[in-house]
């Protein structure tokens, strides 16, 4: 289903920029999987749909998607450019034990980049990602890996400086659960909103609409709540107006 989205964002943005206008341009899409457990869902959107009947096949949308799981892939068989290789070498260890005896190997596709800017960037996102998406890396297997590379010991203090200033060891963690926990919250108050806007117009319509701006001032989901509540039993707009005194 969220392969779908993608794809109908994608036409939306074409859309709006004007690249089309009687078809709409194929879309092939690409699934990339390393995930710790097998995947077990097909690959027909059509799948995702109970039909009780042959007939309805005709109005059910149906598409299929590839799927690239990189666990079955051997390394000689990941092959692409030294960025991509990387990153799905990267993917398909991450979860593996025997990550940190790989490293050496993934950052070794680096040495012919590590001279340029977009090489010592590329790495720096790469050690972000190993260091938020497992617990089983060490800095001992980080900083063998990197000293591996030409000018390696270079690296690594450029790398480790940018760190530190970001506070990046002791507040990255915390920074991002803080992030999501607040991303939630606004995606609830957003949602109990949109439910307030729609209840005035379709009880009291635009004299309803009039006291939504001041509704939007509020921050506190619960008390949006209970606004929310009080405009199915209200009368009167009048009602909701003495509740944002």
């Amino acid at each position: 289903f969220q392969v779908l989205r993608y794809m109908v964002k994608i036409w939306e943005l074409l859309l709006k920029q004007g690249q089309f206008h009687i078809r709409l341009p194929i879309i092939v899409p690409l699934v990339i999987y390393h995930g710790r457990s097998p995947w077990n869902i097909d690959t027909g959107f059509k799948q995702l749909f109970h039909l009780p009947d042959a007939c309805f096949e005709a109005y059910v949308p149906d598409f299929e998607y590839l799927l690239y799981n990189i666990s079955h892939f051997t390394d000689e068989e990941i092959k692409g450019a030294v960025i991509l290789r990387a990153s799905l070498l990267t993917m398909k260890y991450v979860f593996r034990p025997d990550l940190g005896k790989q490293l050496e190997k993934i950052f070794g596709l680096f040495k012919d980049l590590t001279l340029k800017e977009t090489g010592l960037e590329y790495l720096e996102t790469l050690l972000r990602y190993l260091v938020n998406a497992t617990d089983t890396i060490k800095k001992d297997d980080i900083a063998r890996a990197i000293q591996s590379i030409p000018e390696g010991d270079k690296i690594m203090p450029t790398i480790a400086e940018q760190w530190k200033k970001e506070g990046f060891e002791q507040g990255i963690q915390q920074g991002i659960q803080q992030g999501i926990q607040q991303g939630i919250q606004q995606g609830i108050r957003e949602g109990i909103l949109e439910a307030i806007e729609l209840g005035l117009k379709l009880k009291f319509g635009t004299q309803g609409l009039k006291i939504y701006p001041e509704i939007r001032k509020i921050e506190e989901i619960e008390r949006l709540r209970s606004i929310k509540e009080a405009i199915e039993i209200a009368s009167s707009v009048k009602e909701i107006e003495e509740l944002l005194d």
